[in-house]
């Protein structure tokens, strides 16, 4: 059987130094990745792209979608359907200040009720 020689080749972050040997009749590869972690791979982790660093993008990935969600929210304001800002998260559209503490209230008791039973 032919085995392909994948020392040197990249595979996006990864890239192979060495041979390991082969077991089960896959062959395993030495990688390297940029952030200079290594990773032991098979012939076909590498060549079907499951496995594009070791680990380090996928961290990378994660933190900076945190970062962009924590960055919208906190530039964020809760509105109604019709653009008005609610300040309170049990404010209903429409009720003024002492009409949203009653129904504030009613709500807080219902439920209250509702789980308590």
């Amino acid at each position: 059987m032919n085995l392909p020689d994948l020392i040197g080749q990249r595979f996006t972050r990864l890239v192979v130094r060495r041979a390991l040997g082969s077991k089960k009749g896959q062959r395993w590869w030495l990688a390297v990745c940029d952030c200079g972690q290594e990773k032991r791979l098979s012939t076909s982790n590498l060549k079907s792209g499951g496995f594009k660093s070791c680990g380090c993008l996928r961290r990378e990935t994660i933190k900076t979608l945190y970062k962009q969600i924590n960055e919208r929210e906190a530039g964020s304001k809760r509105t109604d359907e019709m653009g008005a800002e609610l300040s309170d998260p049990l404010a209903v559209p429409g009720l003024n200040a002492a009409q949203h503490a009653i129904t504030g209230e009613t709500r807080i008791l219902t439920m209250h009720h509702k789980y308590t039973k």
